[in-house]
């Protein structure tokens, strides 16, 4: 069988680098980790929720299209005016755009808020085939969503030059374009770039929820990974009005995304370890931790040509595919794979790429530049780093010796040290809430760690406040903690969501964390929708052609979205496809 030949990206980030200093930084290296003269401030003290406007907005619900573009006016939408600067009367609005599915005629039996992550993707875009699946599994629930300011419809933020389709990375925005954006940033938006952070967007859901509020029901919010970050920043400003929040993906509010790299790094060892523990993957894959040290060697001496790949496009997979639980459990056989490499091997792993990555998105589903100004505003200082060169220190301790590391954090300083960042009052404060909570938190969690994560059950520990944590889970848990290997099996985190919601004070039996299966290596189940073979690891004399109608697309589909739309996913990118 021919093979093909696979143009894979370049990548902006080689391992290892030092941080490019932009020309336009003034003394960056003498900035603190709290750099005033640089930033744009919301003012001297922390707001009062209670003292924002939030009944006087009026919201005007139209029927609209559930999955945008399919006409199928399933649900309701609203483009609703909101004060550009909440707590200032001058006038100036902004548009928030907002999605819900109801059932007309009926008091649900609650009302249940989507708070997308990121930061920076949109709700009504990325998460209305979750609002199907949950209105349809809880009918008596009404859901809603909103764009946050900045993404989807909510005013996008964007620039337009520099993230045009002929760029050089398209909708990301490279180091070297940084310095003209940041120009047309400064120039339309530099005097309110705070108005397309946290706080608004947690003012903005308060008013939306308290147009909506029906007596005797229910108002519940759901926030993954950036919507954590939402969820608590809600909890900071109206600590009583919901009557019950889940989050899972935690990020605490003095989380920083500089320790990434770290975990990163851990997980993907993790998983190599979770491999030598099951008898089916350690029978193929003897030793993980050799095979792959060896495998990035060869890679970037020609191995595996046909491919044109190098280690530096292997560890952008595997840090990829540790977000999901699905994806985490093939990194095992893809470097199987690619360690062997034979023809049947390229065709699988052509096959790989396109099941998970081989479709376009709405170009609004998510803003690189919100990820920019909430992110290097509020969730890259830490107080671990005295300064920038302390930071720095570290992150050359963390890639000294690292295997899977790609130096994404020395490109994420250069863009925080480059980007006009705003100040809020709120940020690395606690909100003081009694209100129930559900946390869902997975330990191979590389993005939000449970090290850090675990602040926020310590901290949110009172009655009817449960804080659950699951051994085989990543970034997501109620869609990665599955009772079995089969495709339609229960999740436990979906269980405890449903049983949460349904009853926010009620007694939760958390019993069935303890029956998570662990990873599947094998693949019998989604071989042949992943890789065209019966498993995750060996070919056969021909592809296998699954049955479309299956209801697997519908899922990969959805997994499709999630690891295209994180915060670095078009840096991952082919360049020029297949």
């Amino acid at each position: 069988m021919p093979s093909l030949t696979v143009p894979w990206p370049s990548l902006p980030t080689s391992p290892f680098r030092r941080p490019v200093v932009l020309a336009l930084l003034p003394l960056i290296l003498t900035v603190g980790c709290k750099d005033a003269d640089q930033s744009v401030d919301t003012g001297d003290s922390a707001p009062v929720g209670e003292g924002y406007a939030i009944h006087d907005v009026v919201v005007d619900w139209q029927s609209c299209s559930l999955i945008d573009g399919q006409d199928d006016d399933l649900a309701e939408c609203a483009m609703v005016e909101m004060p550009l600067f909440w707590g200032d009367d001058d006038g100036q609005i902004f548009e928030t755009y907002a999605k819900r599915l109801v059932n007309p005629g009926r008091t649900p039996s609650g009302q249940l808020w989507l708070l997308h992550g990121g930061p920076g993707a949109a709700g009504t875009i990325g998460l209305a085939s979750w609002m199907q699946e949950i209105h349809a599994d809880q009918p008596s629930l009404d859901v809603y969503t909103l764009d946050p300011r900045g993404t989807g419809y909510s005013e996008f933020l964007e620039c337009p030059d520099q993230q045009s389709a002929t760029s050089e990375q398209g909708s990301w925005v490279t180091l070297d374009e940084l310095p003209a954006c940041v120009e047309h940033v400064e120039e339309h938006y530099g005097d309110r770039l705070q108005v397309y952070g946290a706080t608004s967007a947690a003012i903005d859901l308060a008013a939306l929820m308290a147009s909506a509020e029906l007596e005797g029901v229910d108002k519940l919010t759901w926030g993954g990974s950036g919507g954590t970050y939402w969820s608590q920043r809600f909890l900071q400003l109206f600590p009583d009005m919901a009557d019950g929040v889940v989050i899972e993906g935690i990020v605490p509010p003095n989380e920083s995304l500089v320790f990434q790299d770290e975990y990163d790094e851990k997980i993907a060892h993790r998983v190599l370890e979770l491999c030598t523990e099951d008898p089916f993957c350690t029978d193929k894959l003897p030793d993980p931790e050799a095979t792959v040290a060896e495998l990035l060697v060869k890679l970037d001496e020609g191995h595996c040509s046909q491919l044109g790949m190098d280690a530096t496009s292997l560890r952008s997979f595997v840090r990829t595919m540790d977000y999901y639980h699905l994806t985490m459990a093939m990194v095992p056989a893809l470097i199987y794979r690619l360690d062997r490499c034979d023809g049947d091997d390229v065709d699988a792993i052509v096959s790989f790429y396109y099941a998970l990555w081989g479709s376009e998105g709405d170009p609004r589903e998510s803003s690189t530049l919100l990820f920019f100004n909430e992110g290097y505003s509020e969730l890259w200082e830490h107080e671990s780093f005295a300064d920038n060169s302390e930071l720095l220190a570290y992150l050359d301790d963390v890639h000294a010796d690292g295997t899977f590391t790609m130096g994404l954090g020395y490109d994420r300083n250069d863009y925080y040290l480059g980007w006009p960042r705003y100040s809020d009052p709120l940020d690395d404060t606690w909100a003081e809430s009694d209100v129930p909570m559900l946390m869902l938190q997975g330990e191979l969690d590389p993005s939000t760690p449970l090290f850090f994560a675990q602040d926020v059950g310590d901290h949110f520990d009172g009655e009817h406040q449960h804080w659950t944590v699951f051994p085989y889970s990543p970034h997501n848990v109620i869609s990665g903690s599955p009772l079995s290997h089969e495709h339609s099996a229960e999740h436990c985190g979906e269980r405890l969501f449903y049983d949460f919601l349904m009853d926010p004070q009620g007694e939760l039996d958390t019993g069935c964390v303890d029956q998570v299966a662990r990873l599947d290596f094998e693949g019998r189940v989604y071989g042949p929708y992943i890789f065209g073979t019966e498993d995750y690891w060996e070919n056969k004399e021909t592809f296998l052609l699954p049955d479309p109608a299956a209801a697997v697309w519908t899922e990969l589909e959805q997994l499709r979205y999630g690891l295209r739309t994180l915060p670095w996913a078009t840096q991952n990118r082919l360049s020029n496809g297949f």
